[in-house]
């Protein structure tokens, strides 16, 4: 074999080795729905805030599939939980372990969310929280992103707001877990600093009935206002604190579910909280959602809802559903949704979220002038 034919066959077969190394390097074409896996409670004393969010999604991804992602559609695979965090780690296993799934959004309370946000970093699976606000999920991990501000920005935000608004003496009564122990704590750090004295805390069970020995202490101490971190435990609160003659003002840790208003209306009204202020595509969404659903849009379900759009922006931007790329799009993504504009920080915390006092009124939270 002469050196010219010599070096056509070795070109070729290099040629041809190298075509094959590429193909075996490359991502694999993906075919098929894009399917991202949900954790939430869809039963259990929880399941009107998970019915919420599932509409939320329902609806974000019902917009996405009319143009497809990546020529493709989207598929969610919802695992209930029941708010149960070891429930929670053994659904978000079942998606990494059987189903292959690389994208999931953990649509759960804050104990829940703590106990599987440890493995998303050691599966390198790409996890959205939308609405668990404890302040230690900032350290969840690199693969880790929170679209809903932490409970150390709304605290320190509330201590202020409070003392702006003149109160100098507060209680605080929160339910016993990561949620309200974190709220009491950063309300009263800040509502310190701000000037202002806590004069007694008194904590309850989730889920108790009864609140009338901490209201009783909570009366005894005269504050001028009530710090309440609670959830479907509102109205009964409500109730009995009305009853015992507690004339303090309250300020509710958060926005309350208008379900639960409409239940006690009549203990309700004057309620005073922070909410975020609402985005301008946020009419679009609650316009959408009431020709979907037929009813206005609940709490937390424009939460739902961005937590799928920021997750499919990413994707797209990425052009790949691969959990690295997707990670590596989300810190740089500038996304327009229902609950305003999502930013992310070196830590995976959303940013520039502006909060405004709302009221109780006729059953409605409406902006406190």
């Amino acid at each position: 074999m002469n050196n010219n034919i010599f070096k056509i066959v070795f070109s070729s077969i290099f040629a041809t080795l190298a075509i094959f190394t590429f193909v075996l390097l490359s991502e694999p074409t993906e075919t098929g729905p894009i399917k991202i896996g949900v954790l939430t409670p869809l039963s259990g004393d929880a399941a009107i805030y998970g019915e919420s969010l599932k509409k939320g999604m329902d609806l974000a991804v019902e917009k996405a599939n009319v143009e497809g992602v990546l020529g493709r559609k989207v598929e969610l695979m919802y695992e209930d939980t029941h708010l149960d965090s070891k429930t929670a780690v053994s659904a978000f296993n079942k998606f990494v372990d059987i189903n292959k799934l690389s994208l999931v959004i953990v649509a759960e309370g804050s104990g829940a969310t703590s106990a599987v946000v440890p493995l998303a970093d050691k599966t390198q699976t790409l996890v959205i929280i939308p609405i668990a606000s404890v302040d230690s999920l900032k350290d969840a991990g690199d693969y880790v992103f929170r679209i809903i501000p932490s409970d150390n920005y709304r605290g320190e935000q509330m201590g202020r707001f409070v003392k702006e608004l003149g109160y100098n003496q507060a209680a605080v009564l929160y339910v016993n877990d990561d949620y309200g122990i974190g709220i009491k704590n950063i309300f009263s750090n800040s509502f310190g600093n701000a000037g202002g004295q806590v004069s007694i805390t008194e904590a309850f069970s989730s889920g108790s009935v009864d609140y009338r020995s901490q209201l009783t202490k909570i009366k005894q101490s005269n504050p001028t206002v009530l710090v309440v971190a609670a959830r479907k435990e509102f109205p009964v609160i409500m109730k009995q604190k009305n009853e015992l003659g507690i004339k303090s003002a309250i300020i509710a840790s958060e926005m309350v579910d208008t379900s639960i208003i409409d239940f006690a209306r009549a203990d309700m009204d004057g309620i005073l909280t922070l909410d975020f202020a609402p985005a301008t595509d946020f009419v679009e969404f609650r316009n959408n959602f009431r020709t979907k659903y037929g009813i206005d849009a609940p709490l937390y379900s424009d939460y739902g809802y961005d937590s799928v759009g920021v997750l499919i922006d990413a994707v797209k931007k990425a052009k790949s559903t691969n959990s690295t790329k997707v990670k590596n799009a989300l810190y740089n993504i500038d996304y327009k949704g229902a609950t305003g504009i999502i930013k992310f920080d070196l830590l995976g915390e959303v940013t520039e979220k502006l909060l405004i006092p709302v009221v109780v009124e006729g059953g409605k939270f409406i902006e406190s002038k």
